[in-house]
């Protein structure tokens, strides 16, 4: 009897050893666009989840929205098909109140009443999508509400590399696309360039009904990208991106079996400047969002605007394990065209984040925010937020969060359909 027991350690050992050998250990997560910094996930006391890479390739994710889809407390409606007008929800708020960042660029179009069009947000060559929820305003400023999603693309990695991808599927619907990169010690480049061509179908049919009756609602996305960047020396380095989403998106008239066009030419463009010392950790950057779209059949309605953005922030250390985060922007929103509305905001904003190690209740994260934006064409408005996360073990933690948010009325509705009526609206405010 002994024997047999000793036996049977011996092999409870063995397989325990051999699993561990075999586990891959996954490299932790890191986020940015909690305290706009870059942080492991468990630093973070925010309600925040991740999409990686590997499961948007595992999934085979088209588009961004349906990997949002896929998260909890989110949900997507679509007017048809790929390309087709696109809404999300996060925790019942509508997609206005959303800000979307690509590599922190901001994809809210000024133009429209709907925030992001995510129907046009094409996820080949996204590296990470990371999804806040709860009110962000406090370190985001307006339209944050809901939350904050940021998407980062694919970074360069050392040496040459290119890649290529193809895929076909139902509605003739075809992906395509490629790339290449180099990177040195001094300086990276890397190019993309993705297509989705689709003879998609119409919205018209109804359940059950044969799609092949009605005509087809088709949809073209040629997504292109450059990001670049070089180091000075030691401490300092520039990064430039710059990216162009061509969209032609076909769509259902009322009241014929007939579609109508839209194009969409939207341009983002960003530089930034890092500088690192001992004492701090400094960026400061300048970004346009320009936002172009036409509907040709209908009288020829073009929708034209520009987001310009300048910020400096820094993030200084103290304590080894604290840091603060301080600084300001300016961001001027202008909607070109028969509206011709323009405004801006100045800002200035600090968040401060502790780690604290107490011998009773372990390690706690604590982390605070002030925001105070003034704007030229509606009331100041001054936001904060606060969060306290216990961490338990690697697998266990527990995060209490609070914060105010506030929404800007868009030039549409205030000069749009609601001209006569909502010319003085204000933020919406939430918490």
């Amino acid at each position: 009897m002994q024997n047999k027991i000793q036996l049977s350690l011996i092999s409870v050992a063995l397989i325990s050893q051999l699993q561990a050998s075999n586990s891959v250990e996954l490299e932790p997560i890191t986020v940015t666009s909690a305290t706009k910094t870059k942080q492991s996930i468990k630093d973070v006391t925010s309600n925040i989840s991740v999409i990686t890479s590997q499961e948007i390739e595992e999934k085979n994710y088209t588009t961004v929205s349906e990997a949002l889809n896929s998260v909890s407390g989110i949900s997507f409606t679509s007017n048809g098909g790929l390309g087709k007008s696109t809404s999300l929800r996060v925790r019942g708020f509508d997609s206005k109140r959303v800000l979307v960042l690509v590599d922190g660029i901001r994809q809210n179009d000024v133009t429209s009443a709907r925030g992001a069009p995510f129907e046009h947000l094409m996820i080949s060559d996204v590296e990470q999508i990371e999804i806040i929820k709860g009110a962000q305003s406090g370190i985001w400023g307006s339209d944050a509400t809901a939350g904050v999603i940021n998407i980062i693309t694919k970074s360069a990695k050392k040496g040459l590399h290119g890649f290529f991808n193809s895929e076909y599927g139902s509605f003739d619907t075809v992906k395509y696309g490629g790339g290449t990169s180099y990177k040195t010690d001094k300086y990276y480049v890397k190019a993309s360039v993705q297509k989705v061509d689709s003879n998609g179908f119409t919205s018209k049919a109804t359940k059950g009904e044969d799609i092949d009756q009605y005509e087809k609602d088709g949809y073209r996305n040629t997504t292109s990208a450059i990001k670049l960047g070089f180091n000075i020396n030691e401490t300092n380095k520039v990064d430039i991106s710059h990216s162009i989403i061509n969209a032609h998106t076909q769509y259902d008239k009322s009241g014929a079996d007939s579609y109508a066009v839209s194009r969409v030419n939207d341009t983002f463009s960003n530089i930034n400047f890092n500088h690192i010392d001992s004492f701090n950790e400094l960026d400061i950057h300048v970004s346009k969002s320009k936002f172009d779209r036409n509907y040709p059949q209908e009288t020829t309605k073009e929708y034209d605007g520009d987001v310009y953005e300048y910020g400096i922030k820094s993030n200084i250390s103290y304590n080894e394990k604290d840091f603060v985060i301080v600084g300001g922007d300016y961001k001027s929103f202008e909607h070109k065209n028969d509206l011709k509305e323009k405004y801006n905001s100045k800002s200035m904003f600090i968040t401060n984040s502790n780690k604290l190690n107490c011998p009773l209740s372990g390690e706690i994260i604590l982390t605070e925010s002030l925001r105070s934006d003034r704007y030229s064409e509606f009331n100041n408005k001054t936001t904060g937020k606060i969060g306290a996360k216990r961490i338990f073990n690697k697998d266990l933690s527990l995060s209490v969060n609070y914060g105010t948010a506030y929404n800007v009325p868009t030039p549409t509705e205030r000069y749009g359909a609601y001209a006569n009526t909502a010319k003085d609206l204000q933020p919406d405010t939430t918490n």
